[in-house]
């Protein structure tokens, strides 16, 4: 369930051309939760800065961007997620 939910984040950002990156390390630490962060097209951060971000999080902010981009119909995909988790 996680993967599907993972896609599907990864493919709402792709669509605000953003990416949503999960953390790479094994070890975590106070500047790495190993969880996720999002970044723009131009590699600059957007939210989590420490890797905190849970699949909840990433939703409701990608949802965020999405009304402010008028892009109502995946706003309202992300709030449902985001209320599913």
């Amino acid at each position: 369930m996680d993967k599907a939910i993972e896609a599907q984040l990864r493919r709402a950002a792709h669509r605000l051309e953003m990416r949503v990156c999960k953390s790479r390390s094994r070890l975590q630490h106070l500047n790495n939760r190993g969880l996720y962060q999002i970044v723009d097209y131009r590699n600059n951060l957007v939210g989590g800065a420490s890797y905190e971000l849970t699949h909840k999080d990433v939703a409701f902010m990608l949802a965020r961007f999405a009304r402010e981009s008028e892009l109502d119909i995946l706003a309202d995909r992300m709030t449902a997620l985001h209320n599913q988790l």
